[in-house]
């Protein structure tokens, strides 16, 4: 009985220190992490002063110089000035194109078009850092096709 004993308290003892170890790994430790962050951040200002009600659908894009979107296009929405693109670094190319684009699923039958000049910033675009662009819509001349 003593014998059983001794065993049954020495394997309690290493499972309580089994235990004890595996929680004492999982503790964090207070050495410094990078936080050094990957992207680049395009920002994108779109001043549209006009009143007309918009029948297409527009996007606003950046894209390499290539015409590669470095971000999913996001739809123009007037009232929102502001759009945020990100592409994680490091960026390739040198050159960074904002532009409003007719969407590819546009209707053909709208009179009321806008355009706007594309913004060019030539590069490098180091990651962590904010890049802005401004893009001025317009209302461009309706025309009849016949």
């Amino acid at each position: 009985m003593k014998t059983l004993k001794i065993f049954s308290i020495l394997g309690i003892i290493m499972l309580i220190s089994g235990i004890i170890k595996g929680y004492s790994d999982n503790v964090p430790n207070n050495s410094p992490r990078m936080t050094a962050t990957n992207s680049i951040r395009y920002e994108v200002n779109v001043y549209f002063f006009s009143r007309i009600e918009l029948c297409n659908t527009y996007l606003v894009q950046v894209t390499d110089e290539t015409g590669r979107p470095v971000a999913p296009p996001k739809t123009f929405v007037p009232g929102i000035q502001r759009y945020i693109f990100t592409e994680t670094g490091p960026a390739q190319g040198k050159i960074r194109v904002a532009m409003l684009v007719l969407s590819p699923n546009a209707a053909a039958s709208c009179r009321n078009q806008i355009g706007a000049r594309d913004d060019v910033k030539l590069g490098p675009f180091k990651p962590g850092q904010s890049y802005p662009f401004v893009l001025r819509p317009f209302l461009t001349v309706p025309y009849d096709k016949e």
